[in-house]
């Protein structure tokens, strides 16, 4: 065994942990472990180019505080130190999600063009409902405020989408800019950062992408990527 990794008995195959992840993200990638998700999370954990991250996010002033402290609203812990822990454990949890359901994109227009669809769809079905002329014991008249129902709840769904975004939803923008996929992942991963961190940190997300996606992004290309549209500030990302 290398001296600079440590084993990993619990998982099936066993996943390797390099001695510089540090100790909560590390324990938070033994509980994934035991997860179908270990060809999504070994590259997260064992890629050489995650040590940049981790390093930058352990950075510290000359006066001990942290370049990037984790945000103190949302994490219970207290010391310092800790917290930022666990804000590295969470960033590390959201990219596995992200890498093993990776989301959309959708444009505001589209999404009121569906959901007017949606809406439409419903009212029709309960006029059509109204239209059978029986008792509402029908069986038929039963189907179709059910359909109804259906798409009433689409049409609501949607709705949340363009206020505000949670993933798995759709991420509405007000425009298309580049390949759907890759600004899902760009806006999902920074949205993250700035959430824990208080900042996009698009050299991180590019980082985090390239393991990702086995291919260089560069900080560039997340920035264009992520260049904030109105659609965007009431944006919410995954704890």
């Amino acid at each position: 065994m290398k001296a600079d990794v440590l084993p990993i008995t619990t998982a099936e195959p066993k996943l390797r942990i390099p001695a510089w992840v540090p100790r909560p993200v590390a324990h938070v990638a033994r509980e994934k472990a035991s997860e179908d998700v270990t060809q999504f999370l070994a590259p997260l954990v064992q890629d050489q180019r995650m040590r940049r991250v981790w390093h930058e996010l352990s950075r510290r002033r000359r006066d001990g505080r942290f370049m990037h402290p984790a945000a103190a609203w949302w994490i219970d812990e207290v010391n310092a130190e800790e917290r930022q822990g666990v804000a590295m454990a969470k960033l590390l949890t959201a990219a596995l999600q992200y890498a093993a359901r990776p989301g959309a994109t959708s444009t505001r227009r589209k999404a009121e063009r569906m959901h007017n669809h949606n809406f439409e769809m419903a009212r029709q079905l309960r006029v059509d409902a109204d239209a059978l002329s029986v008792d509402k014991s029908d069986e038929g008249w039963c189907r179709l405020i059910a359909a109804a129902e259906t798409y009433e709840e689409l049409a609501k769904n949607v709705k949340g989408q363009i206020r505000g975004y949670y993933w798995p939803w759709p991420m509405i923008l007000d425009r298309d800019r580049g390949d759907p996929a890759d600004r899902w992942l760009a806006c999902a991963i920074s949205y993250t950062c700035r959430a824990l961190f208080c900042s996009p940190m698009y050299g991180v997300t590019a980082i985090i992408m390239s393991v990702i996606l086995g291919r260089e992004i560069t900080p560039r290309a997340v920035r264009q990527r992520c260049t904030p549209h109105p659609a965007d500030k009431t944006t919410k990302t995954p704890a």
